[in-house]
């Protein structure tokens, strides 16, 4: 399967004035094709992965190949949060529905949940992404840095907003929180009012929760062995305890210890990984070293339990 820059079912001078018929030719026609282009390439040798959705792609992207993972993150990520982000797109509607219902719970009021949200992506460093998700049962917001999306750390994306300097930056230059602003008169509440409405009909449970693993703990250093081959990394033992992390299978563990040290690299702080003597997995963050980290990535890092 070949990846495909997909038709907007708008015109590109739809948006205007909030967003300007020059910056969504640009964005849609180079910026999200450029994406498709190099996702379709790294998948070039992958037949098995060709045949994958983008989504199941960035769902499970820790068992992408490593020589291509990178790749398939970044650029398999743009087509995906771009294929999002054209669908969210719709002037002057009001929310509505079950999911005014749930901001309305959640955050008080829409003008409240508008108050939060403006927040996360003003303050949001560096390129990247606004969203309303839904997790564990509930709305939340957050921010993902370049091209990631929350179906990476289990969440269901509702809404977004691109905060990319390539999205705003011929109609608001460096005034982000102007664009900000104006997204709030974009926003197709009918279609984010469609996501709500599957979200809540599969819920999914993936919060990290305490259980028996298949292996002994006389077997802990050949796990540790393993999780180090896997990684790449050393499992440093015997560190002062930060916090505790309980996954539901070996797999999931790697794979948190993966998407921490991810995240840790862009901030260079580099945190300490542990597995306990018992039946169930422990990963621990030396206290000297993850303060260095942002809370929301902080936040992302360990919340992956689904990889």
């Amino acid at each position: 399967m070949t990846h495909k820059l997909p038709e907007l079912n708008y015109t590109y001078n739809s948006l205007v004035p909030y967003i300007d018929e020059q910056t969504m030719k640009i964005h849609h026609l180079k910026h999200h094709q450029a994406y498709i282009d190099k996702l379709n390439a790294a998948l070039e040798k992958n037949k098995e992965l060709q045949n994958k959705s983008v989504q199941n792609l960035i769902e499970n992207i820790h068992s992408v190949p490593r020589s291509i993972r990178v790749a398939i993150r970044n650029n398999g990520g743009g087509h995906l949060n771009h294929s999002f982000f054209w669908e969210i797109l719709k002037k002057d509607e009001k929310p509505l529905g079950k999911i005014l219902d749930a901001i309305n719970k959640k955050f008080g009021s829409v003008e409240k949940f508008k108050e939060e949200f403006k927040e996360a992506a003003v303050k949001h460093f560096g390129s990247g992404w606004a969203w309303l998700a839904y997790s564990n049962g509930e709305l939340q917001i957050l921010t993902t840095h370049n091209q990631d999306n929350p179906v990476i750390s289990g969440k269901i994306p509702l809404l977004c907003l691109d905060l990319w300097e390539h999205a705003y930056y011929l109609r608001y230059q460096n005034k982000r929180t102007e664009y900000v602003d104006a997204f709030f008169n974009i926003i197709n509440w009918g279609k984010a009012n469609e996501n709500f409405i599957e979200a809540i009909k599969n819920p999914i449970n993936r919060k990290c929760i305490p259980c028996e693993l298949d292996y002994k703990p006389m077997e802990r250093g050949r796990v540790l062995e393993r999780i180090g081959k896997i990684t790449g990394w050393d499992v440093i033992e015997d560190i002062k305890i930060e916090k505790e992390f309980n996954f539901d299978s070996f797999l999931n563990a790697v794979g948190f210890i993966k998407e921490v040290f991810e995240v840790a690299e862009r901030e260079e702080h580099y945190p300490e990984i542990k597995l306990s003597s018992k039946n169930i997995v422990r990963i621990t963050l030396s206290t000297n070293k993850v303060n260095g980290l942002s809370e929301n990535d902080f936040i992302l890092a360990t919340e992956i339990d689904k990889i």
